[in-house]
């Protein structure tokens, strides 16, 4: 019974995550610009962009204070994970490929680990 629940999960997780097309939020701005693309994010004011075979979303930071820049889109890179700045000189990086996970903090992929880890601990996997 629980291979056949952890069965179902696993291709529904596949499923899920064989979708054709990949929608990103897209925007840049900064601290003193006040629009809606820097952090805290406010996802309902923000343009979508549905991606080009083969991308993921992207979310980059760079600058200091005021003179933050954020920017979300589409970008070129199929990896998830994020690449620090290089000892401050460029942009901190993420990169996603699920539905408007550019809007998402590390805080939304780690709820969902743990969400699933826990699902899987109480089913005794």
């Amino acid at each position: 019974m629980n291979a056949l629940i952890l069965a179902t999960l696993v291709v529904v997780v596949i499923a899920a995550g064989g979708v054709d097309a990949l929608d990103c939020y897209d925007c840049s701005g900064n601290f003193i610009s006040k629009n809606n693309c820097f952090d805290p994010f406010t996802k309902d004011a923000v343009k979508v962009t549905t991606c080009a075979e083969g991308q993921s979303c992207y979310k980059t930071k760079s600058g200091v204070g005021d003179a933050m820049l954020v920017r979300r889109g589409c970008g070129d890179r199929k990896t998830d994970g994020c690449d620090p700045a290089n000892a401050g000189d460029g942009p901190a990086s993420c990169y996603c490929s699920s539905n408007k996970c550019n809007g998402a903090g590390k805080q939304a992929a780690l709820a969902t680990g743990t969400l699933l880890a826990a699902a899987l601990l109480f089913m005794g996997v």
